[in-house]
């Protein structure tokens, strides 16, 4: 029987209520599907931070490499600067372990009532993709003179091919396990050099995926998907 170690870190708000349940549920699909999980535990997040003025230690991404899985919470308190958790704790695991995925499934599951009128489970079953340490993440810019008349502040995403690349990639294998679609949701029209710098090798990607839909949306008209 296989087993795997999942490090769990609750943090901060929602996350101490919600990971209990989340672990019953792990634990449930583990019996049922032949598998162990052995958990552990840490108290990385804002309310470390406010003990010992750091969101983990600084040996935690060695300790936390040891694992299978991380489960993580939330992170974050009303009372502690809220631009702090992403640059101190989620970027860097998120960029320590190359996580360049972030999954986001969408279903109707059977049984539960859906806000949108007359839609059944069949309606609703789409998975968005969004690429997690590129773009925005890369944290590149900063503040010059910003107490002056003439401060100024910049942030600049950052695109590379080897990480639309593999995203496309990752999409379209996906695409290909499930309804064979993919729709390139983007906003190259007035983004018009790091978008259309991504939507341009996108296309190029799909064209290696013949039996796979491909179509590209402006995220002002990403209303509805068939």
């Amino acid at each position: 029987m296989s087993k795997y170690r999942i490090a769990v870190i609750p943090g901060d708000g929602i996350g101490p209520e919600i990971l209990p349940a989340g672990t019953k549920v792990l634990d449930a699909a583990a019996e049922r599907f032949g598998f162990r999980l052995k958990y552990e535990e840490f108290p990385y997040g804002a309310g470390y931070y406010k003990q010992t003025g750091t969101f983990m230690p600084e040996d935690a991404l060695q300790i936390l490499q040891e694992f299978d899985a991380i489960y993580f919470g939330a992170v974050g308190l009303p009372d502690v600067d809220d631009t702090l958790p992403a640059r101190l704790f989620t970027f860097k695991i998120r960029t320590s372990f190359d996580q360049y995925v972030n999954y986001r499934p969408a279903k109707l599951l059977p049984g539960i009532e859906g806000p949108l009128r007359n839609k059944m489970p069949r309606d609703i079953d789409f998975v968005v993709i969004r690429e997690n340490t590129e773009g925005e993440f890369v944290q590149s810019g900063g503040f010059v003179r910003p107490e002056f008349a003439e401060g100024l502040a910049t942030d600049t995403s950052i695109f590379t091919r080897k990480g639309i690349e593999r995203i496309a990639h990752y999409s379209f294998q996906l695409a290909r396990r499930r309804r064979k679609q993919v729709t390139n949701v983007t906003k190259s029209n007035t983004l018009i050099h790091s978008l259309a710098y991504w939507d341009r090798i996108v296309e190029q990607v799909s064209t290696s995926y013949p039996d796979v839909e491909y179509q590209k949306m402006y995220v002002d008209n990403a209303l509805s998907s068939k």
